[in-house]
């Protein structure tokens, strides 16, 4: 069976030479077996809107110098669970892919059942041995529960850096350290070399967290962060902080309402030091990840460490076009 496996793995790749392609193919094939037209709806959308993240099994894989055909089930993997945690999102947040897919609330559930099913089967066709789907079924159970556990902490009040923390390392974090580690795992590695790749992961989940906070408090729009009062961790930092603007910006904060408003708020982040203190704690978690990286003496190191460089170069462009315009 692990043999015919790989053999259809490989007559796809070989059909498609392409990541990508490949992916969606195999996922599909893993969707044959359920009559469910809505399941393959969300696929397709899903691969038309694709997240940035899904190559970071491959990566990982490429650090250990394997064939790259070995980091398809690892992704497909992780846009299943991935698919199944935005599902329950939407029903949280209302984010509108459910509206968009014409999907009810039930099914909706639904949906996010079978795509966390799907992404266990998906990875553990991998494996020859029980021992070894066994560990990795435990660490994407890991993932889900605490996922669930930092959507609750999410909904909660975030007053201060602790609950900040304590949300984002649930919610977020153990999504990047599944992420490295199904790479890792797919490609061969120790148990204990793949639960250093998570750990590394989770920590790179904290540096995407940090730059989406960035990214998404200066917007050049009204978005929901400003609208919806979220304490993005810059947003946080100039709530909390003593500093000469600080009750300009919590006026500012209670009643946003147009871009001029959002723009002077940018400002304030700025001068009163939240994009600084971001930068640094983005940086110094860069540096503690190289230094980790390099410590584990992979085969090929160079194409995590590139996954780390994607991060903090953008944020110093940010920096730099917010300071010409401020």
């Amino acid at each position: 069976m692990y043999e015919a496996f790989y053999f259809r793995l490989t007559h796809l790749y070989e059909a498609q030479m392409n990541i990508n392609d490949t992916t969606h193919s195999y996922l599909l094939s893993m969707l044959q077996t359920l009559p469910m037209e809505k399941a393959t709806q969300v696929i397709e959308y899903r691969f038309a809107n694709p997240s940035r993240h899904w190559l970071l099994p491959l990566h990982s894989c490429q650090a250990f110098k394997v064939n790259e055909i070995w980091a398809i089930p690892a992704i497909s993997s992780l846009i299943a669970l991935q698919t199944s945690i935005l599902l329950v999102d939407d029903l949280l947040d209302n984010d509108g892919r459910r509206e968009t897919l014409g999907l009810s609330v039930g099914e909706t559930a639904n949906l996010s059942t079978v795509f966390q099913a799907i992404g266990i089967d998906c990875i553990c066709k991998n494996f020859s041995t029980n021992e070894k789907q066994i560990e990795v079924i435990d660490q994407i159970n890991k993932m889900m529960l605490e996922t669930a556990y930092g959507q609750y902490l999410d909904d909660q009040i975030i007053d201060t850096e602790a609950t900040y923390w304590r949300a984002a390392r649930a919610k977020s974090c153990p999504f990047f350290g599944l992420a490295f580690y199904l790479g890792a795992i797919a490609s061969g590695a120790s148990p204990d070399t793949a639960e250093a790749i998570l750990k590394l992961g989770r920590l790179y989940g904290e540096m995407v967290q940090i730059h989406d906070d960035l990214s998404d408090s200066f917007a050049d729009d009204c978005g929901s962060d400003w609208l919806q009062r979220k304490s993005t961790l810059p947003i946080l930092f100039a709530r909390v902080v003593n500093h000469p603007e600080q009750m300009r910006f919590m006026t500012l904060l209670e009643n946003i309402t147009n871009l001029d408003q959002v723009r002077e708020a940018q400002g304030i982040l700025l001068r009163c030091g939240a994009v600084s203190y971001c930068l640094n704690e983005i940086v110094q978690r860069d540096k503690i990840g190289k230094q980790f990286l390099a410590d584990l003496n992979l085969p090929n190191s160079e194409p995590l460490d590139q996954v780390f460089d994607h991060i903090v170069t953008p944020i110093w462009e940010l920096l730099k076009i917010n300071l010409e315009i401020s």
